[in-house]
């Protein structure tokens, strides 16, 4: 008697986690698709030059 009722609550057990799983991976078909992640954006400084001049200005103010 216990061994029947014993396997009888295993298949009950056994038929629920079946079930919840199948569930589980149900999809909403109104659901959109995920978006994709967009491309990374690159930032691109501009190379500083110092002024080419620079130089020449100091020995301007030598000079009489």
């Amino acid at each position: 008697m216990m061994e029947k009722l014993k396997r009888i609550l295993i298949a009950a057990v056994m038929c629920c986690i079946v079930s919840a799983g199948a569930l589980a991976q149900k999809q909403d078909p109104n659901k959109p698709p995920p978006k994709q992640d967009p491309p990374p954006k690159i930032k691109v400084e501009p190379e500083k030059n110092p002024p080419q001049d620079r130089g020449q200005r100091g020995d301007d103010k030598k000079k009489p």
